[in-house]
């Protein structure tokens, strides 16, 4: 990919009065080597650094993770009649901190129990944020 960067980089430059070096390319200073990786996603270590982190709090009975869902976590947690808003946006930050954000990254909490039963995530969830924003989908 790098090498496909500087190459993209290169033959651009051939247009201009001066194409940039490899080195600078290849940086993560240039615009190209940030739009590159915001569109890459948080980092495959970042996602097991932040799945190990939420599998150590005491409400997480599971957890699924899929980058490809329009939601991307679903944490599983018994539902004790709290709010569980609070909880999603606690999730957030926990998922901010490891660097396992990206781009509308919707956090939501279910119901383990109905979820054992074989009820969809949806119907049993207890909370649904989007951490960007911060957005309650539905509460």
């Amino acid at each position: 990919m790098r090498s496909a960067i500087v190459l993209g980089l290169l033959a651009l430059g051939a247009c201009s009065e001066r194409a940039p070096t490899p080195d600078r390319a290849a940086t993560s200073e240039t615009p190209a080597a940030n739009a590159t990786q915001a569109a890459a996603g948080p980092s495959a270590d970042a996602i097991e650094a932040a799945k190990t982190a939420l599998r150590a709090e005491p409400k997480v009975k599971d957890l699924t993770y899929n980058a490809d869902d329009a939601v991307q976590w679903h944490i599983g947690v018994l539902d004790d009649g709290s709010n569980r808003i609070g909880y999603a946006q606690y999730v957030c930050e926990l998922l901010k901190e490891k660097g396992a954000l990206a781009g509308r990254t919707h956090v939501r909490i279910v119901d383990i129990a109905k979820v054992a039963q074989g009820i969809d995530f949806r119907s049993a969830s207890l909370g649904h944020v989007i951490c960007e924003t911060g957005d309650v989908v539905d509460p």
